[in-house]
Formats: structure tokens, C-alpha cells, sequence
């Protein structure tokens, strides 16, 4: 069973083109597997063999021994790999955070105008009577879209102003 996990592992491995380190457990006896070289990684701490998967392949032992300059650069390079990761992470979870900031901005957009009594606007795009705005033949749509807009605008600065008023000092 432990070595069906372990394909599979790899085989996820391979997939995503990820560096995984993997060493017995002195305590357990079991099989780790990380995406992070562990502490001992080619530190010269003593610690369990760990072997070093790319791509599907082998591409370390550390039962093998190894000039310490070989050790250094192995090291190191396993080390720029996870700060590479780290950094990739936090890219991602900033553009996410981005793009939950203008969703947000967009629900509470939504919200105002539904409270104004603006209703959404639903277009279902295999509905031919639903076109695009810009190609209706009279411009009535276009008309109507702009009327809309200004209204909209006009209640947002006198919002604007009775919010000014209201907080003026006597």
C-alpha cells in the first residue's frame, strides 16, 4: 500500500513538473515526501538519506557522497527553488486578493443601484433579442443607457451633497 502511494505521489510529481525530496522517517519508518528539501538537505547536519526527485527522475542521493563544494551548490540551488515557490505564492495570493477586492467593489456597485431602485441588467446571450447595445438600429438603446447614466450620477452628487450638508458645523 505504501509504495502504491508513493507512484501515485510521483506520479502527481511528474505531472506538475515539481522538484519532491523523500527520506524514512527514522521515528515511524514511513516514507516522507515534500515539496521542501528537508533541514538536513546537503547541510552536513546528519539526517536520514533523502533522494531528490525532477521530473520524474532521480536527481540526488545523499547516499552518495558528494565534494562539499557539490554539496553547497545542491544545496543552494534547493533553497532558490522553495524561495522561488514562496514568492510564486505570494504573487498568486495577492492577484487573488486583487481580484476579490474588485468583485467586492463590484457586489457593493450592484447593491447601491438596486437600492436606488435600478434593477440589473440580465442579458442572456442566446436570446437574439438581446443584442449589443451598440448595433441597435435607431439608437433608442443607446439613448436610453445614457439617460440611465446620468440619473445615476445626478443621485450620487446630491448623495454627495446631503452627506456635505449634513456634516457642516452650524
Amino acid at each position: 500500500m505504501k509504495y502504491l502511494i508513493l507512484l501515485i505521489l510521483l506520479t502527481i510529481s511528474t505531472v506538475s513538473y515539481a522538484r519532491m525530496y523523500q527520506w524514512i522517517d527514522p521515528d515511524t519508518g514511513t516514507s516522507q515526501l515534500s515539496g521542501k528539501p528537508p533541514q538536513w538537505y546537503r547541510s552536513g547536519i546528519p539526517g536520514p538519506r533523502v533522494i531528490v526527485y525532477e521530473n520524474g527522475r532521480v536527481i540526488d542521493d545523499t547516499g552518495i557522497d558528494l565534494s562539499e563544494d557539490e554539496d553547497e551548490r545542491l544545496r543552494q540551488e534547493a533553497l532558490i527553488i522553495v524561495e522561488r515557490n514562496r514568492l510564486s505564492a505570494m504573487e498568486k495570493m495577492l492577484q487573488a486578493r486583487r481580484q476579490r477586492a474588485v468583485l467586492e467593489s463590484q457586489q457593493e456597485e450592484t447593491e447601491e443601484l438596486e437600492e436606488m431602485g435600478f434593477e440589473p441588467l440580465i442579458i442572456d446571450e442566446d436570446d437574439p433579442e438581446d443584442e449589443d447595445i451598440d448595433n441597435d438600429s435607431d439608437g433608442s438603446t443607446a439613448e436610453t443607457m445614457r439617460a440611465l447614466i446620468e440619473e445615476y450620477e445626478r443621485m450620487r452628487d446630491q448623495q454627495a451633497r446631503d452627506v456635505v450638508e449634513s456634516t457642516e458645523p452650524d
